[in-house]
């Protein structure tokens, strides 16, 4: 008896323990669908390209399953939101994909990554700067240094530019001159993508680093003010 005894006694440990076993494994199943989906995505990237609908639906998947074992992960709902912006031909794959970025915002709303890609599904989908404002301004702020937040903010900064406020357009601008210093000729070609040259020139001209290509792309560009 007093052997079933001691036995009852640990049996609660022992279920505890292998309760925290069984968590342990699925978080590094989950980790390992999430790695091995980032890594699928990260070639579309590399190769400015989108994938077939059947290898997006795998890679969908894969990040789906992390989620039902982590569902407050907040990397996991950006990689969805991302997936979801690209189906600009299916409306129901946007919306989804947005709430799953909203949700990784709710669940970590320090990313200005997390930021600029909702500001870039919200654009893909077809909103206006009202609806880009907040997530444009917030990545700039978070993210001043961000090569990446600097790129999607001169992006769609500069093409619902008419629309924001002088505050946002502020930002927008300061984000500009930032990826201008790193790296001028990238923020030249976007502003020339987006018919507002003037909005890379003037953070060219006159700068005490500049390019010489940079300032060639520039040189029949007269500031207006």
């Amino acid at each position: 008896m007093r052997t079933l005894g001691r036995l009852l006694a640990v049996a609660p440990l022992l279920a505890g323990l292998a309760w925290a076993g069984s968590t342990a494994v699925d978080v590094i199943r989950a980790d390992d669908l999430l790695r091995e989906a980032g890594t699928e995505m990260q070639t579309w990237a590399a190769a400015s390209t989108e994938p077939a609908i059947e290898t997006w639906t795998s890679v969908h998947d894969e990040i789906q399953a992390a989620v039902r074992i982590r569902p407050n992960d907040a990397s996991s709902h950006e990689l969805l939101g991302i997936l979801g912006a690209m189906r600009r031909e299916d409306p129901k794959r946007m919306e989804h994909g947005i709430a799953h970025l909203v949700r990784a915002l709710e669940l970590r709303p320090v990313s200005p990554y997390a930021w600029a890609n909702l500001a870039e599904a919200r654009y893909r989908r077809g909103d206006g700067g009202d609806s880009l404002e907040l997530p444009l301004t917030r990545a700039a702020q978070l993210g001043p240094s961000e090569p990446g937040v600097q790129r999607v903010v001169a992006e769609y900064g500069l093409a619902v530019w008419r629309e924001l406020s002088p505050t946002a357009r502020a930002d927008v601008d300061r984000m500009i001159g930032a990826g201008t210093r790193r790296n001028p000729l990238e923020m030249l070609r976007i502003s020339d993508r987006r018919g507002r040259l003037e909005a890379a020139c003037r953070h060219v001209l006159g700068s005490a680093t500049q390019d010489n290509r940079a300032g060639r792309y520039c040189e029949r560009w007269e500031i207006k003010p």
